[in-house]
């Protein structure tokens, strides 16, 4: 009895962590949806790009989305990459193990990142390069804690959020 108790307790936890809760996507053509349940850690400039960093704990949905509608031009799995916490040094978990999404959109190119943590490792994408995508089509899966990097092309973006503010995946986070 008590190691049925153990088990239910374990597959509950496994329920609850692994949900997928049905997203309210707004199909608005310009906006661009956040591919995450988590905290914004970070919003920066690099090569012309916002890049957002979210940072998703064991508690948050752990499901990605495709930000916005296009083709998956490319995906590249850094499968070399370290094990550094995503919330420590910022530039360190750059180095991390990684799945990168090139997403070819009319507003230029979208990037997103799935980088793994420290603990569990596991990524698994659900796309295929020269694939057409919509907004709120599932991109993949991140267990047990990790961070989910957008870069979006600088011209016309307008962003409605900043760092701190806590998003959900399908949620609107700027528009072209």
């Amino acid at each position: 009895m008590k190691y049925l108790l153990i088990f239910i307790a374990i597959l509950l936890i496994f329920l609850y962590l692994f949900r997928e809760p049905p997203i309210n996507i707004s199909r608005y053509d310009n906006n661009i949806i956040s591919p995450a349940y988590g905290k914004i850690y970070k919003i920066h400039t690099i090569d012309n790009h916002v890049c957002i960093s979210i940072i998703l704990t064991v508690f948050d949905v752990h499901f990605q989305y495709v930000p916005c509608d296009g083709f998956v031009n490319k995906i590249t799995y850094d499968k070399n990459g370290i094990f550094n916490i995503v919330y420590s040094d910022y530039d360190k978990t750059r180095l991390n193990e990684k799945m990168i999404y090139e997403i070819k959109t009319r507003n230029g190119t979208v990037f997103v990142y799935q980088i793994s943590g420290f603990f569990f490792r596991r990524i698994l994408s659900f796309l295929k390069e020269k694939q057409k995508v919509e907004k709120g089509n599932k991109l993949g899966l991140i267990t047990f804690g990790s961070r989910v990097d957008i870069c979006l092309p600088l011209k016309n973006l307008t962003l409605t959020v900043s760092e701190g503010d806590y998003v959900h995946g399908g949620e609107t986070i700027g528009f072209y």
